[in-house]
């Protein structure tokens, strides 16, 4: 299905807040939640899973159209301080070493997050 196809659907409102064209989302997340809502499979062929916007420094979800100081991470709730990685963040109470080892080790993953792609830490 293309995904100017899903627009005859957009008299519903979940579709229009959830399926505007977002390079953030993957295609998997439209695909799943399309079906949970139309008992329709669909595959998105004309959306390709981007490689703009940036990761979270944490959790390196990408979850950022621009990185910008101040953001808070939706998966993760990293505040961006622009620290270093040994450097205390006093709005995360913690370095971004202490508080990635902390976010991995008690990692839950949240159905709400599996709409972000996320890279291996460090690969990017």
């Amino acid at each position: 299905m293309d995904f100017k196809e899903i627009q005859k659907y957009s008299n519903n409102k979940y579709i229009l807040d959830r399926f505007s064209y977002n390079d953030l989302v993957t295609n998997e997340y439209i695909e799943e939640i399309f079906f949970a809502l139309y008992n329709i499979h669909i595959e998105l062929i004309d959306k390709p899973v981007s490689l703009l916007g940036y990761c979270c420094p944490c959790c390196n979800y990408k979850v950022y159209r621009k990185m910008e100081i101040f953001d808070i991470c939706p998966v993760c709730m990293w505040e961006n301080t622009n620290t270093g990685e040994d450097q205390y963040s006093a709005p995360n109470r913690s370095t971004l070493k202490e508080y990635r080892q902390e976010f991995l080790n008690n990692q839950k993953l949240e159905p709400n997050n599996l709409k972000y792609i996320q890279y291996e830490l460090g690969s990017i």
